[in-house]
């Protein structure tokens, strides 16, 4: 997930030694946001947040709808 919000432009900011699993990503660019928290014991990524990271990017702009 990292890999691929940088790749849209996003940089990550952690919001200081209390941030815990929390990892906020910042694009400038389109002024947006994406909070979420890093997934603990394996690195599946949970469905919720997929989804929230790609009506993100649709909303801003970076992606295109998908009809599959």
């Amino acid at each position: 997930m990292v890999k691929l919000l940088i790749g849209f432009g996003y940089s990550i900011r952690n919001k200081g030694k209390t941030s815990g699993s929390r990892i906020r990503f910042i694009n400038k660019d389109t002024i947006s946001v994406i909070d979420m928290h890093k997934p603990h014991l394996s690195n599946v990524i949970n469905e919720g947040v997929m989804k929230d990271v790609y009506t993100k990017l649709k909303n801003n702009f970076l992606i295109d709808e998908y009809y599959g």
